[in-house]
C-alpha cells in the first residue's frame, strides 16, 4: 500500500492593487490636493503602475511609474492637485505576462471623489 501526503496551505488573499483616496469629499480652497495611496502586492512580473483621474468639470490626468518587479516598494503616495468637480480615480498595474484573457490590467476599484466650491 502506498501513502501520499497532500498539504494545502490557505492564507488570506491579497488584492494585487489597493487604492485609498482621502478626502473623498472636500471643500475647495486654492490650492487643493487629494491624497492617493496605492498599495501593490509584490510580484516578479509587475512592471508599470498607472494612477489616473478624470472629471467632466475639473481636471484630468495620468501618472505612470515604472516598477522593479518583486523588488519594488509596496506603498506609493501621490498628491493630485484638483479644482472643483466630481472625480473618478483609478490605479492599475501592468505585468510582463497577460493575466486576463482580454489583456486588461489589474486594477483597484475606482474611487469617487467630490470637491465642492468655486475657483
Amino acid at each position: 500500500m502506498k501513502w501520499f501526503l497532500l498539504a494545502i496551505v490557505v492564507g488570506p488573499t491579497v488584492a494585487p492593487v489597493q487604492l485609498t483616496v482621502t478626502p473623498q469629499v472636500s471643500v475647495y480652497r486654492y490650492p487643493a490636493f487629494v491624497h492617493a495611496q496605492t498599495r501593490i502586492a509584490r510580484h516578479a512580473e509587475n512592471r508599470w503602475r498607472t494612477l489616473s483621474w478624470a472629471s467632466e468639470t475639473g481636471m484630468s490626468g495620468l501618472r505612470l511609474r515604472e516598477l522593479a518587479g518583486e523588488h519594488a516598494q509596496v506603498s506609493y503616495d501621490e498628491f493630485i492637485e484638483v479644482t472643483p468637480g466630481a472625480y473618478l480615480i483609478r490605479a492599475c498595474i501592468y505585468r510582463t505576462t497577460v493575466v486576463r484573457p482580454d489583456g486588461s490590467p489589474l486594477c483597484a476599484p475606482t474611487v469617487r471623489v467630490r470637491v465642492i466650491g468655486e475657483e
